[in-house]
């Protein structure tokens, strides 16, 4: 029955699901793409997963596509005074690439390259698109913006800048190490 479904059931192995049992709790439920996200977790980790579905494939006779996903390059807000700040709609905030504690108002990014990838009217997206700014202005190490939708950002949270021209390497050297390994242990899709 398992093998003859045309909907594919997509689940992320992380830490809650590691484990042959939860594992083959996941295929009887129907999961049938598992996703190892290689931003989290060891090769060897992965490597026992991977281990762990194969076998569970051929136990239950239900097709498994193992899919990894790569990390890629990461940008993101630095730390702040109080592990997080809250932005308000409409708020003017300064994001700047200088090494600096975050605080009200003010958003240190790791990316470097910051004030070279934005205009004004930039969109920038932070935590997973949960908060959206807009570029008004840039300086040499600095951005300002305004708040479009906020609400809390915390420490280490994403940034990222749909359309812009980042100066950034769509594959890490993390990656490389990454796809060898996924090649290497037969993953199916990356």
């Amino acid at each position: 029955m398992l093998a003859d479904r045309r909907t594919k059931i997509v689940a992320t192995i992380g830490p809650a699901i590691k484990g042959k049992e939860n594992l083959r709790k996941a295929v009887a439920a129907g999961m049938n793409v598992a996703r190892l996200n290689f931003s989290h977790g060891s090769h060897a980790d992965h490597l026992q997963v991977i281990r762990d579905l194969r076998e569970l494939s051929d136990e239950m006779r239900a097709p498994i596509t193992i899919l990894q996903d790569l990390q890629g390059p990461k940008i993101r807000v630095g730390r702040f005074e109080n592990g997080a700040i809250d932005l308000e709609d409409g708020e003017q905030v300064r994001i700047t690439i200088d090494d600096v504690k975050g605080a009200p108002g003010l958003i240190p990014s790791d990316f470097k390259e910051l004030p070279k990838s934005c205009r004004p009217g930039t969109k920038i997206m932070l935590d997973d698109g949960l908060l959206e700014l807009r570029v008004d202005s840039v300086g040499e190490r600095d951005v300002m913006a305004t708040v479009i939708y906020g609400g809390v950002l915390k420490d280490r949270k994403g940034m990222n800048i749909p359309g812009g021209e980042l100066a950034v390497d769509c594959l890490t050297e993390k990656d490389l190490i990454d796809l060898a390994f996924g090649i290497d242990n037969d993953v199916d899709y990356i």
